[in-house]
């Protein structure tokens, strides 16, 4: 495989973490976002090809932050090949489902369904094989 630009969400840790590595092992150049900066560091030093990362902090529940990496990534690497939407985040800890309020609800709906089925450069209705990603329904692609 040539050497592609993969933008995943979720990378901080867990599967989005375990992806980025892999892809970069595979000699490709990922672009790493999630909420928590120190997580994303973390997985750029255990990458050991930091040349080939750039990171950038996002709330996808917000589309201008969701726009925004898309611009970084494109700025940073060129173009976007491979789109992983991997971010997801849990019911708040020690709560029932039915004990969250609205606002928590919209919070763990926007990022986990609705961020999750966007595709923040418009290309996926394009010429992309649609991948499913194994943590949810969120689409990937690679061109």
């Amino acid at each position: 495989m040539t050497e592609r630009v993969a933008l995943i969400t979720g990378a901080g840790r867990g599967l989005g973490r375990v992806m980025a590595l892999a892809l970069l092992r595979a000699g490709h150049r990922v672009f790493l976002a999630s909420t928590d900066k120190a997580s994303l560091e973390e997985t750029q030093r255990a990458s050991g090809a930091a040349e080939r990362t750039a990171i950038a902090t996002a709330d996808l529940a917000d589309e201008r932050s969701l726009a925004s990496i898309v611009d970084g990534a494109e700025r940073t690497f060129g173009r976007i090949d491979i789109l992983i939407n991997n971010a997801g985040v849990p019911n708040p800890p020690a709560r029932q489902p039915l004990e969250l309020g609205l606002d928590q609800i919209r919070h763990v709906f926007d990022i986990n369904t609705r961020a999750d089925q966007a595709d923040p450069t418009g290309r996926a209705r394009n010429d992309r094989a649609r991948l499913g990603t194994p943590c949810s329904s969120a689409p990937a692609w690679i061109s």
